[in-house]
């Protein structure tokens, strides 16, 4: 059985479609998934008739046996790992190779998978298709960018997994950074290392234990630890748990919604991913380029990415008293 055909197979396996012939839309997306999307008829009989020629047709090239059909399909697999792509980056290769993208993740991966483009041949694109792909892909380049480039900058984007020119990816790291950055505050406070607290914290630190906020910083600290060391009850400061609790919603909400729309968790390294998209950002402007931020469809699968739209600066950055 051809490599394509078992990988449609799976499409009907993974979306149930033979409990579903009776719609149009289903029999088109294997009609896609099989590569047979050319001279498409949009009525039922033709495309149930067109299927079936084709099964009659691959069935005499069936290999001796399941296992050289497994390793086969193996080896392709491993081409691309569309499983590890973001969401907007199936939507742009399936786009590219000619394919409407659905809402189903795992239908994009399998409908990468068989298609014939596995890897696409951009040298077979026109100026004017490979400016549109740019576009895309939100990559802006000079009018006068060769062809040439146009092709290596669509290569060099299709290799990475990540969609990490989206802001929403540096919009996550930075409420991370700033909400660890309370919980940095509030060890310190618990352990009476008042010298690695904000300053902004200490004056309140004094009012609490009715202490004068007169002298210097280095003062009022001491005066704290005196204090601290008499009574041996450290008290919380309620507008710095406040303002963790805070960070805390805003940073698993803005997790939770970038994982929602890229379609798989959020990496470890997401802060080198997000510097090394900086550094290519100022390559590629130092090669008269401008890259453009990217919105990539993501609101296509959630509009919950609005709630990361804030810069955290407004909300990690307490008015001073």
């Amino acid at each position: 059985m051809p490599i394509k055909l078992m990988l449609a197979r799976l499409v009907e396996a993974d979306t149930h479609l033979k409990d579903q012939w009776k719609s149009r839309e289903e029999l088109g997306r294997l009609i896609w998934a099989r590569d047979l999307s050319r001279g498409y008829v949009p009525t039922r009989d033709s495309i149930i008739r067109r299927l079936q020629e084709y099964d009659k047709m691959v069935e005499e090239e069936k290999p001796p046996d399941d296992a050289e059909a497994a390793a086969l399909l193996e080896r392709l697999m491993k081409r691309t790992d569309f499983d590890a792509k973001d969401n907007s980056k199936l939507w742009n290769m399936l786009l590219d190779r000619g394919y409407p993208p659905f809402e189903n993740r795992r239908f994009n991966v399998i409908l990468l998978h068989a298609s014939t483009n596995t890897s696409f041949d951009y040298e077979n694109a026109t100026t004017g298709e490979l400016t549109e792909m740019l576009k895309r892909r939100k990559i802006r380049t000079a009018p006068t960018a060769s062809a040439t480039l146009k092709i290596e900058l669509l290569k060099q984007d299709d290799e990475a997994d990540r969609d990490v020119r989206n802001n929403a990816y540096a919009e996550v790291l930075a409420w991370k950074n700033s909400y660890q950055t309370c919980q940095q505050q509030q060890q310190a406070l618990a352990e009476g290392n008042y010298a690695n607290l904000d300053p902004e914290y200490i004056p309140d630190l004094l009012r609490q234990r009715k202490l004068s906020t007169s002298g210097s910083l280095a003062g009022q600290i001491k005066r704290i630890k005196k204090h601290d060391k008499v009574h041996r009850n450290v008290p919380p400061l309620p507008r710095l748990n406040e303002k963790a609790t805070a960070l805390k919603i805003l940073y698993e909400g803005a997790l939770r919604d970038l994982e929602m729309a890229t379609g798989q968790p959020v990496p470890e390294n997401l802060e080198e991913l997000v510097k090394d998209a900086l550094m290519k950002g100022r390559t590629e402007a130092r090669g008269s380029m401008q890259v453009g931020e990217a919105g990539y469809g993501y609101r296509k699968f959630s509009s919950a990415t609005s709630s990361i739209q804030t810069s955290p600066r407004g909300h990690c950055e307490e008015e001073r008293s």
